[in-house]
């Protein structure tokens, strides 16, 4: 290019951004951040640039010390006295219980229950070998992680289970959550233990 003729798109250049005369063609188009949305920025009197992003985007709602085992479509169960996490294809069976709180949930391949209350059947006892004590929540409860295939009553080969007494209960009486989960694939372990451990008491 010329020299003169360079030199007058470089002034012509500065007079447009020294008066704010450039067109809205000359406007920079906003650019992708990489993520599939669009950035685009503008400066406010101060000088300082904020930005706001167009395009898709994800809405989470906390869950309270949820444990990070959760997996992002999982879903929060409200029993009244304690709430834990299961996974959304879980299907709640809707059982009533007779003198205590029951709850039953089942996939194929996995089912998950509990039973809260003054009755509640402890399955950490059947495995005194298994068992280990853990903290949930402030509470001591007992947690079996175990290969049942063995056992000719059991409905499938592995078994989460968990049993949390509770505690100044009614009349004196000791209320109890037994929760457990039974499950066909191995592979399915890290979801029964999660389901277990995400007990909390409100």
């Amino acid at each position: 290019m010329p020299a003169l003729i360079r030199r007058t798109a470089v002034l012509a250049v500065a007079a447009c951004l020294l008066l704010g005369a450039c067109g809205d063609d000359e406007t920079p188009a906003a650019e992708p951040d990489g993520t599939g949305q669009t950035i685009e920025g503008t400066a406010d009197d101060t000088g300082t640039t904020t930005t706001s992003t167009t395009g898709p985007s994800t809405t989470t709602t906390p869950t309270g010390d949820t444990p990070d085992c959760v997996g992002a479509d999982w879903e929060l169960v409200d029993a009244g006295p304690f709430t834990f996490s299961r996974p959304a294809d879980l299907v709640d069976q809707e059982v009533q219980g007779i003198d205590s709180l029951v709850g039953f949930y089942e996939r194929d391949g996995m089912t998950a229950g509990f039973d809260f209350g003054w009755f509640s059947g402890n399955e950490t006892e059947r495995y005194p070998d298994e068992a280990e004590t853990i903290t949930l929540d402030g509470l001591t409860a007992d947690f079996v992680q175990v290969d049942v295939s063995a056992d000719p009553d059991s409905e499938m080969p592995f078994l989460v289970a968990l049993y949390v007494p509770i505690p100044g209960g009614e009349n004196g009486a000791q209320d109890a959550l037994a929760f457990w989960v039974r499950y066909e694939d191995a592979a399915d372990h890290d979801a029964a233990a999660c389901m277990a451990t995400s007990v909390d008491f409100t």
